[in-house]
C-alpha cells in the first residue's frame, strides 16, 4: 500500500487513516471502517476465555463421582456437558468472527463483492453485485461536517444503496471516480459480447 493525499499514487493504490485500497490482479480491495475498538477485543477476548472454561467444565462433568447425581448420571452428565460444549462453541464463534467489511471490485468477472474477514483472515461472503445490477455511485454528505462522508452504491433504479467506504470527502471522490470508471468499463465489456 502506499499513501494517498489527494491523487492516486503510480500503482493507485490509497491508505489514509481508515481507509485502504489494495491492488490485486482480478482488480482491488477497498477497505473501510472504524478502528477495532478496546471494548470489542476485551469482549472478544473473554468470550475466549469463557468458552475455554465452559469445554474444560464439561470434561470435568464426566470426572466427577456419580454418586454427586443421584438418579440417572448418565443422563445428567450428558446434557450437562451438551449445554456446556454448545455454550463453548457459542462463545468461541462469537470470538472469531470479524468486525470490518471489505468491498472486492472484481474488473475480471465484472462483479463487486461484500466479504466480512474473521480473526483468522478467511472470509465470509456477505453479498454479490453484477457491475450492470449497479446503478450509480455516489457520496453521501451527511457527516461530511464531521469528516465521515461515505461512498454508496446504488442497486438498478431501486432505492436500496450498499456503503462501500467511509472517510473525507476529498478522498472519496477518487474513489468513487475511480469505481465509477470501473463500472462504465465493465458495462461496456459485457455489452460487446
Amino acid at each position: 500500500m502506499t499513501a494517498f493525499d489527494t491523487e492516486f499514487s503510480e500503482a493507485g493504490e490509497i491508505e489514509s487513516g481508515t481507509l485502504h485500497l489494495d491492488e490485486t490482479y482480478w482488480g482491488y480491495i477497498i477497505r473501510s471502517g472504524p478502528e477495532v475498538s478496546s471494548t470489542l477485543q476485551l469482549l472478544k477476548a473473554m468470550a475466549w476465555l469463557a468458552g475455554v472454561g465452559f469445554y474444560l467444565a464439561a470434561v470435568g462433568v464426566w470426572l466427577m463421582p456419580e454418586m454427586m447425581f443421584g438418579g440417572n448420571a448418565l443422563m445428567m452428565k450428558g446434557l450437562g456437558s451438551a449445554l456446556m460444549v454448545s455454550i463453548a462453541v457459542l462463545l468461541g464463534w462469537f470470538a472469531r468472527q470479524g468486525h470490518v467489511a471489505e468491498v472486492q471490485v472484481d474488473c475480471a468477472q465484472s462483479e463487486l463483492r461484500e466479504v466480512m474477514r474473521d480473526t483468522r483472515g478467511r472470509g465470509t461472503l456477505i453479498g454479490r453485485h453484477r457491475f450492470q445490477d449497479i446503478g450509480a455511485v455516489f457520496i453521501d454528505r451527511t457527516g461530511a461536517d464531521r469528516g465521515r462522508a461515505r461512498l454508496l452504491i446504488r442497486l438498478g433504479g431501486s432505492a436500496v444503496s450498499v456503503p462501500i467506504a467511509q472517510g473525507r470527502v476529498e478522498r472519496l471522490e477518487h474513489l468513487r471516480d475511480r469505481l465509477g470508471r470501473d463500472l462504465l468499463e465493465g458495462k461496456a465489456a459485457r455489452l460487446r459480447r
